[in-house]
Order: structure tokens, then sequence, then C-alpha cells
């Protein structure tokens, strides 16, 4: 194996550069996943730890020393971004699952669906729409509904009876039901 040390010393270099940009790459990915694109942070770690095992092996002389320590940084330096990212990743997760569940158990949910059962068994036509469609359906209008709501007005179900679907209108305080 034809390896000098100063090859190496820019590999390490490189590699220091490619864990920080990685970083980034990982904080605006969890920041906006539709947006920019899987880091892709586990091929690069065990890019690294194959190149570490190569290294290893070779002896440079009176640049050993220097190729060690910086290899060394570099590990370090790749054990702390990597549990970072362990950490930002489930964290990130949990919050998914968080917001998921909050979804599924909104007050306004739970009293649209039941409301809706009750149209559509009046209509005589079976269940229309699961709980999770009505609150994939609602719930981000609703929110938005709701920022966006000017004195007197009110959120109001409603049902069509044309779509057999319930939505949502935004009607003054006045207006009839």
């Amino acid at each position: 194996m034809d390896i000098d040390a100063d090859t190496v010393l820019q590999a390490l270099k490189s590699y220091q550069q490619q864990i920080r940009e990685m970083d980034r790459k990982v904080t605006l990915y969890l920041s906006n996943r539709s947006k920019y694109p899987h880091p892709r942070h586990e091929e690069l770690i065990e890019e690294i730890r194959r190149f570490e095992n190569k290294i290893y092996r070779i002896n440079f002389g009176f640049a050993h020393t220097e190729v060690q320590l910086r290899l060394e940084g570099l590990l370090h330096s790749l054990l702390v971004h990597e549990r970072s990212w362990k950490r930002l990743f489930e964290r990130d997760a949990e919050d998914y699952e968080k917001r998921k569940t909050e979804e599924q158990s909104h007050p306004l949910v739970e009293k649209v669906y039941s409301w809706a059962q009750r149209k559509w068994a009046q209509s005589g036509s079976g269940s229309m729409e699961s709980k999770r469609e009505i609150a994939a359906r609602l719930l981000p209008a609703y929110l938005e509904a709701k920022k966006n709501l000017k004195k007197g007005q009110k959120i109001k179900v409603a049902y069509d009876p044309e779509t057999k679907q319930v939505k949502l209108t935004v009607r003054t305080e006045n207006s009839p039901s």
C-alpha cells in the first residue's frame, strides 16, 4: 500500500470539513424535510470508520505521531457529531409522534367525527371518512381559520349533502346556522 503521511493528513482535513458540512445538512433537513434531501450521514460515518481501519495498520515513521493525533481528533469529532445527530433525529421522531397523536386526539376532531357519524346515519349513507381523514382535512383548515378569525365571527361545522362531507365555514355571530 503506497500511502504517504501528507496524503493521509489531507484526507483527514477533508473528512473534518465533510463532518462540518454534514452537520449543516442534518440541521437543514430536520428544519424542513420537504425542502432539503436526507443528509445520508450514516454513509459518511461508515466511510470514516473504514478509513480509520485502513490507516491504523500503516506506520508513517516520523510523521506517525501527527497522523495519529489528527486521526484521534477526527474520530473524537465524529463521535461527538454522531451522538448529536442521533439525538436530533430521535427528538425529531418524538416530536413527529407527538404532533401525530395531538392531531388524532384533538377535541375538534372528536366532536366533528361524532357529529359527522350522526349526519351520515341520518342521510342513510355509511361512514364516508375515517377520523384520521377528517383530521387530515379539517384540522389544518380549522387552525388557519382560527388564526384569521375576526371579531364577531365564529367557525361553524356544516354538512354538505351532495358531497356527504363535513366542512368548516366562518360566519358572523348574527347569521343563521
